[in-house]
């Protein structure tokens, strides 16, 4: 098997690394809520139904998601979106969930590339993505799905470097169209936890006339501790 790989039944899942990843079990009353708020997320946010569809079949991921999250915030108990202080609950996956290495973040999806071929898209090898450690700032993402916001996307490729693991490079053969999304497999779900260091590159097409603008996303859930959650402004370290 690839290093950094796990398997959840048929599902492929890129964590970045060998060693066994720590798990924290649900109790029941916290899968039924999870179970319950993955539907209300899809509400909260005004998603029509296929993008509920969408985080529906991939539960048994974002139920891992939910595991590691536990167990990497010292087993806080879940409280779903509306999470409260002292446990973690949950989120649609925004720019400014995507942390780097020097403490700053993602502002926007939106993007223009001067440029056709492989460059970067989220993070870099100098300054990957990277989620805190310390007590307060800490977040688990589980990335399921590549979307685009743009009507006609540029990108046609991917390449996930994700711990000291390069991954194949990925083509995009065709994206589904959601009402004004277009929707992208990944070739794995990517989940991004506390210390893990890791970036992806794009490919932009290069029969596009450049500058073209962009708006590539990733789509997925963020499990985060309940003051980040409820903070008016990104909480990062100092």
């Amino acid at each position: 098997m690839v290093e950094g790989i796990t398997t959840l039944g048929e599902k492929r899942i890129i964590v970045g690394q060998i060693k066994e990843l720590k798990r924290t079990g649900l109790t029941s009353e916290e899968e039924t809520l999870l179970e319950k708020e993955l539907s209300e997320l899809a509400r909260v946010y005004k998603l029509e139904q296929d993008m509920s569809r969408l985080l529906l079949e991939d539960l048994d991921v974002i139920k891992l998601g939910a595991q590691i999250a536990k167990g990497v915030m010292d087993e806080k108990p879940f409280g779903g979106v509306y999470a409260t202080e002292g446990q973690f609950g949950f989120r649609l996956i925004i720019p400014q969930s995507i942390i780097f290495k020097d403490k700053t973040y993602l502002t926007t999806w939106k993007k223009t590339y001067t440029s056709t071929g492989w460059q970067n898209l989220f993070g870099t090898s100098t300054n990957p993505i990277k989620m805190p450690t310390q007590e307060g700032y800490r977040r688990v993402l589980v990335i399921t799905k590549l979307v685009n916001h743009h009507p006609v996307p540029k990108l046609d490729g991917i390449k996930i470097h994700m711990g000291r693991t390069e991954y194949n490079t990925y083509f995009i053969n065709q994206y589904a169209k959601f009402s004004e999304l277009k929707v992208a497999e990944l070739p794995g779900y990517i989940l991004f936890y506390p210390g893990v260091e890791g970036y992806i590159r794009g490919h932009v097409d290069e029969g596009v006339a450049t500058p073209a603008n962009d708006e590539p996303a990733l789509f997925g859930v963020e499990f985060a501790e309940a003051e980040i959650l409820r903070s008016e402004s990104v909480l990062v370290p100092s």
